[in-house]
């Protein structure tokens, strides 16, 4: 049993750190676990491969912002959704990770679907909501379907355990880091 933890968890460390770097660096993205990453530029031009996948996705800003105070204090407290972790000016710069999920019960394309809207979810971003405006056109997201061959139990255990070390690796601005 010990051998199978530390293969899983060598698993886990091993993909968080390709997707980090796919992310980060652009590098090419080679995985035993995911299909090649998406990328949503904007809403309206979502990928209907998603339709169906499950996986992980990290939104990232392309732009370099402040958020005042007020601007956060709106963000936080106009609806539920993700929010940023504390109640002060915040500078955004192009790259940084916004939010990063796992999507197991939903497809990914209703999962981001939710967070470039103004409904869905609590943990969703909602982008769409006027509160939110300000990042709408200033992220993108990067999806990491993963491969057919795992199933609904293993993706249980696979991506909410992905999902967590990538939340330390990349250090999102928001959404809880609750897995």
């Amino acid at each position: 049993m010990q051998a199978v933890l530390r293969q899983l968890c060598e698993k886990i460390e091993k993909e968080a750190l390709q997707i980090t770097s796919a992310i980060n660096a652009g590098s090419t993205f080679c995985s035993t676990v995911f299909d090649n990453p998406v990328v949503i530029q904007k809403w309206h031009e979502q990928d209907r491969r998603l339709r169906g996948q499950k996986g992980i996705y990290v939104f990232i800003v392309r732009n370099t912002l402040t958020l005042e105070y007020k601007q956060v204090f709106d963000w936080n407290e106009t609806l539920k959704g993700a929010k940023f972790r504390e109640y002060k000016k915040i500078d955004i710069n192009d790259g940084d990770c916004l939010y990063i999920g796992s999507c197991v019960s939903k497809s990914l394309y209703s999962r981001i679907k939710e967070h470039f809207s103004d409904s869905g979810s609590y943990y969703a971003l909602k982008l769409g909501h006027p509160a939110r405006q300000e990042l709408h056109n200033t992220v993108y997201c990067v999806a990491f379907p993963i491969k057919c061959n795992y199933t609904q139990q293993q993706c249980r255990i696979l991506l909410p355990a992905l999902e967590k070390r990538l939340h330390d690796l990349l250090v999102p601005l928001c959404g809880s880091n609750r897995v």
